[in-house]
């Protein structure tokens, strides 16, 4: 069995073989595509026209493993062929349907943990908060009812003459509206926090008035457990005391979280009065 570099070198070399013909002449490359609390690294077919600006991320992590799974390199290439086909006519279809328009206007933040993404964070505009950082993407709602985003670097958002401070203020207001707050009810005293797609929704809490809005409901300060950064869970003080949530969060993470989408170990603390969030 091949290891990790040979089964990319085999699959860089081997590909286009099985690929249809209008695509043997386009270009492969390999890049590191960033995610949050690390990078992927992906094989790309690039066309030499510019008429695509978009194409599927064959991510070489997740073939290694269906190789180490299936033992069978040709089945490997065939499957990567058939997904880069079928990703392509997918990405046809919905260019067709969906018009950016002012990309100032698809602004949203999200939320990630400041020292995992170390490396993410030297390439794109971000705003400390706490342990964490806010990062800026870039959204399209797409007709399925789903959405497509992503991370602005630093060279995009001086492609589009975008300031961190810009992007902030667009972020601020655009979030909210194209990712509306969401609240399940897990019990009277405990409350999850997201948006209307499940997804980025960490980013939630940082709303205007959302947290006051539920210390006022409470009439009491509240604990705030990053769940994830698609969701928080939200309690009121007199719940559990603050060492047993922190307990709670890292066992979560350690058990239940996917790495990828890991926010913090931290547990945070919203004071009614001052409207003051911290780490506990």
């Amino acid at each position: 069995m091949m290891d990790y570099e040979s089964f990319k070198k085999e699959l860089i070399e081997r590909l286009k073989e099985f690929l249809p013909e209008k695509y043997r002449e386009w270009e492969i490359t390999v890049s590191k595509v960033p995610k949050v609390n690390g990078y992927m690294e992906s094989v790309n077919l690039m066309p030499s026209s510019e008429d695509f600006v978009a194409v599927p991320n064959l991510y070489v992590s997740e073939l290694y493993s269906f190789y180490q799974d299936c033992k069978d390199m040709e089945q490997v290439l065939e499957k990567t062929a058939d997904f880069f086909v079928k990703g392509m006519e997918y990405v046809a279809g919905m260019a067709a349907k969906v018009e950016l328009g002012n990309p100032q206007e698809k602004v949203i933040m999200a939320l990630v943990n400041s020292e995992e993404n170390k490396e993410l964070l030297a390439h794109v505009p971000n705003r400390s908060l706490l342990d964490l950082s806010i990062i800026y993407r870039i959204m399209v709602e797409l007709p399925d009812a789903t959405f497509n985003s992503a991370i602005i670097t630093n060279d995009l958002a001086d492609k589009f003459e975008l300031s961190e401070p810009d992007l902030y203020d667009m972020a601020k207001e655009n979030t909210p509206k194209l990712m509306p707050r969401a609240v399940d009810f897990a019990s009277d005293d405990f409350y999850i926090l997201t948006n209307k797609y499940r997804t980025l929704g960490a980013a939630v809490m940082l709303y205007e008035d959302v947290l006051a809005d539920i210390a006022d409901e409470f009439d009491n300060n509240l604990y705030v457990l990053p769940s994830s950064i698609h969701e928080v869970f939200i309690v009121p003080d007199y719940v559990k005391g603050a060492e047993e949530l922190r307990q709670i969060v890292a066992e979560a993470n350690a058990t239940v979280v996917k790495k990828n989408e890991i926010l913090s170990d931290k547990v945070y603390f919203y004071e009614k009065k001052s409207g003051k969030l911290s780490i506990v």
